[in-house]
């Protein structure tokens, strides 16, 4: 499992667009959305790699709880009212975040137990985590590229 697969682990299962109040800008909106980023990066630095398989499951399922902290902290943001593209790129940010967050936990049950399983969710989180990386940038929130 990839360093960076587990680093982009992200999972938001609710919408953003739930806390919706009219009052924030698309910018302010886009630096919000990059400091709770920001943060879930450096938590996820702060994790140490598995040097081992047996190490996996740990660090899987530590870093399920870093992204779901992240998408916690998301969900309280305000965002601006109506369908800009942003507050659309960030619900789908987020539900992408709360997918990858499940898949760590498949990681982290399967890894040591049934390779298979734990490779294929490695390559779906991978997968999740591209298109997260182009739905930050359309946000403006370029901490949420996460290496």
């Amino acid at each position: 499992m990839k360093v960076r697969a587990v680093a982009t682990v992200a999972v938001l299962m609710a919408t953003v667009a739930a806390c919706s109040d009219g009052g924030v800008s698309a910018s302010d909106f886009a630096n919000d959305v990059d400091a709770v980023c920001g943060t879930l990066a450096a938590d996820l630095s702060d994790l140490v790699p598995p040097a081992s398989s047996a190490e996996v499951a740990g660090f899987a399922g530590s870093a399920a709880t870093l992204y779901r902290d992240a998408i916690a902290d998301l969900n309280k943001l305000s965002v601006p009212s109506g369908a800009a593209p942003a507050v659309v790129d960030a619900k789908s940010f987020v539900v992408n975040l709360g997918q990858q967050a499940s898949l760590l936990d498949n990681i982290a049950a399967t890894a040591g137990v049934d390779q298979a399983a734990a490779d294929a969710a490695t390559a779906q989180f991978e997968a999740l985590a591209a298109t997260n990386d182009g739905l930050a940038q359309s946000i403006g929130a370029e901490r949420c590229v996460l290496d």
